[in-house]
């Protein structure tokens, strides 16, 4: 049994950072949308071969991590630092919301039933998996680093984007 819990939550650990991964990507496209960015973006999940694409979204063969492919025309570049920040930080701000969402419905099912298996599928236990997962697509985007791997490789971070927005360094893509 212990086994099949284990194959349960490396399936739920592989599901749950290419949604909240995604939801982060979508943060950022939000922000940019409503300040003012041109509808000329593009959702690139992961690395490799691409395997499919759907309209704005491209998902590639190692899909866990993710950006979003901005072709402006340089516009960019010359909106307002405030707008710029928020741009940055659109994708953690989705994954605060989903996670506050997450531990709200925890607290909610805790409180209706102590016990935390709440089904055959242990919604308790994807849920809190769910949750990490979730904090983790929050936090390591923040972390102020210039990305070493590929796909990511030579990328600013959002927290590198961020610490140089306020240190009003211009913003490198």
């Amino acid at each position: 049994m212990e086994i099949i819990n284990s194959v349960k939550d490396i399936i739920t650990w592989v599901t749950s950072i290419f949604v909240f991964v995604l939801l982060h990507e979508f943060g950022h496209v939000i922000m940019y949308r409503f300040f003012g960015g041109n509808k000329n973006w593009t959702i690139v999940m992961g690395g490799g071969p691409t395997i499919l694409r759907l309209n704005r979204i491209v998902i590639n063969t190692f899909f866990l991590c993710g950006y979003v492919d901005i072709n402006s025309d340089g516009s960019v570049k010359s909106v307002r630092r405030f707008h710029a920040f928020l741009w940055s930080i659109g994708g953690s701000l989705v994954n605060l919301i989903f996670t506050v969402s997450i531990l709200l419905l925890l607290y909610f099912l805790r409180s209706i039933n102590p016990v935390e298996d709440y089904s055959v599928f242990n919604l308790d236990r994807i849920l809190r998996i769910a949750c990490m997962t979730n904090i983790y697509c929050m936090i390591i985007p923040l972390i102020p680093i210039t990305y070493p791997f590929a796909p990511l490789k030579g990328m600013p971070s959002d927290g590198l984007r961020i610490l140089r927005l306020i240190n009003y360094k211009e913003v490198k893509d």
